[in-house]
């Protein structure tokens, strides 16, 4: 691990910071104590800086914000001062980060960030061998087809090919889901031991969004069992009323699960022999997969 020891005059806004990051960040690991000045405000010993930390902040504010925000609401939502959200947010729309409307006095997300993001993706191999099987899925099932990576003991959607007629969901590119009341989840944490799912979901409040949601361990221990038995994960309607979703988990060539690829479909539209075939389409679909990332072997044994 090396240490990157950055001038107090080298950086002085979040704008500089993320395109340093991004130059050299194939070269060097930024997991020291980051030295800098912003705004001759106080040095954060532990590398943290207090305008860098509101600037994440409104950008993780503004990505839920479909409609954008003022410069009060922003201050507001975030209790900030007034003045130092009004100078952070022209910083950020001056480097495209951030867009502003003069009609509404409203920003939102900038090309800049949706760039970022692009290259995030460009640069994962899962997705990109994953995205071609999405829509395979959708043509075989007319459905949603998605792929999620597992991250911090969530799942985060990345891809997602929607049929013309199929389900409309909630499930929006970058959102995240707890994983004991989706397939995507339950798929992944099928490939784990019990002893581990126990370990991630001890500090998970297992809330009841449907009436068919599991809300204990017994219980999605029992169903996990099933998934791997059967060799896919089923999701019948316990994250949202009349949504049927079909799973199965994605390995690397490490034998790691990586993540999970699914379809989503109308609960009402299935038949038994849909579902059997639909699951088995997706347990093909994940094992193709995965042995482009390099596993050779059974997801679930």
């Amino acid at each position: 691990i090396k240490t990157c020891m950055i001038s107090m005059f080298k950086i002085i806004t979040v704008y500089d910071i993320i395109i340093y990051i991004s130059e050299y960040s194939s070269d060097i690991q930024i997991f020291g104590y980051v030295s800098f000045v912003l705004d001759l405000e106080e040095l954060i010993v532990s590398g943290l800086n207090r305008t860098v930390q509101r600037s994440i902040q409104i950008l993780e504010l503004l990505h839920n914000a479909d409609n954008g925000l003022t410069c009060k609401e922003i201050s507001s939502l975030l209790d900030l001062p007034v003045t130092s959200t009004f100078d952070i947010l022209k910083t950020l729309q001056a480097c495209d980060y951030l867009e502003y409307d003069e009609r509404s006095k409203s920003y939102r997300i900038g090309f800049k960030l949706f760039a970022i993001g692009a290259s995030y993706l460009n640069s994962t191999d899962a997705i990109s061998v994953a995205a071609p099987y999405t829509r395979q899925l959708m043509h075989m099932s007319n459905a949603t087809s998605f792929f999620a990576l597992e991250k911090k003991g969530k799942i985060l959607y990345v891809c997602k090919t929607e049929a013309p007629t199929s389900l409309r969901t909630s499930a929006e590119l970058g959102s995240e889901r707890e994983m004991y009341c989706t397939g995507l989840g339950k798929a992944i944490l099928a490939s784990y031991t019990d002893q581990e799912v126990i370990r991630l979901t001890s500090s998970t409040e297992m809330v009841a969004y449907t009436q068919y949601t599991i809300t204990n361990q017994y219980d999605l221990l029992k169903d996990l069992a099933e998934t791997r038995s059967r060799g896919y994960a089923i999701d019948n309607q316990e994250g949202n009323l009349n949504v049927f979703c079909l799973a199965c988990a994605v390995k690397d060539y490490t034998g790691r699960t990586i993540g999970a690829i699914s379809i989503a479909t109308m609960q009402s539209e299935l038949t038994d022999d849909r579902i059997n075939n639909f699951g088995s389409g997706i347990a093909q679909a994940a094992k193709e997969i995965s042995m482009k990332l390099g596993f050779i072997g059974d997801i679930y044994s």
